[in-house]
């Protein structure tokens, strides 16, 4: 009797994760898609295939899934920021130039991915939930890409002026900036970003030696 129940208990909690994988799943692609979070719970239903009440019974409204696609975002960026500037910087010296164009190559270029972020700061002026989100995010960019930074601009022979904290705050303000400019006027993904970045890491370092 127990070893037959145990497969369908275990299925319960199995349904469950699936389910919520999927909306998270639907409702990432929303924001891609849209480039913004003024969908509705039936979108992300229908998109899932899933009825409201699955819905409601994995978030509590639309911001509680919201939060759970940053999340999910946050981290598989932060992931892939790290691995990519590690590996760059694996290959050797570089110029300046070379930098400028190594930290851009990492970064997110999509406009759904600034609307987001902007989305999320909106939320957290209101939103405790949201608020510890954003900051535990803006940490984990700061611990983890921080260092890789400097790394960077000491690879291009120049030694920051400031720490590594603060590089990574300039620079993510940046992006947001820059890639919202972008997409209202119509410039090409990263053009912007390019002259940002330059005046980035040029304004926050000095020349080594």
């Amino acid at each position: 009797m127990e070893t037959s129940s145990t497969p369908a208990a275990a299925r319960g909690p199995r349904r469950r994760e699936e389910t919520r994988a999927r909306l998270v799943a639907a409702a990432a692609e929303l924001v891609d898609e849209t480039g913004s979070t003024s969908w509705g719970v039936q979108d992300v239903c229908r998109r899932a295939g899933f009825t409201r009440g699955a819905f409601y019974s994995n978030f509590a409204d639309l911001d509680a899934l919201f939060l759970a696609v940053w999340e999910e975002r946050a981290e598989a960026l932060v992931s892939h920021l790290e691995v990519e500037v590690a590996g760059r910087l694996a290959d050797g010296p570089l110029d300046l130039e070379a930098a400028v164009e190594e930290v851009v190559a990492v970064l997110p270029l999509r406009p759904a991915w600034a609307a987001a972020r902007m989305s999320l700061l909106a939320r957290s002026a209101a939103s405790p939930e949201a608020a510890v989100v954003l900051a535990r995010h803006s940490e984990d960019l700061r611990r983890r890409l921080g260092p890789l930074l400097v790394a960077t601009l000491r690879a291009a022979g120049r030694e920051p002026d400031t720490s590594a904290e603060t590089l990574v705050d300039l620079l993510m303000a940046g992006v947001d900036g820059a890639l919202l400019q972008e997409a209202v006027e119509g410039e090409a993904p990263g053009s912007r970003l390019r002259v940002l970045a330059r005046v980035v890491l040029l304004g926050a370092s000095r020349p080594r030696g």
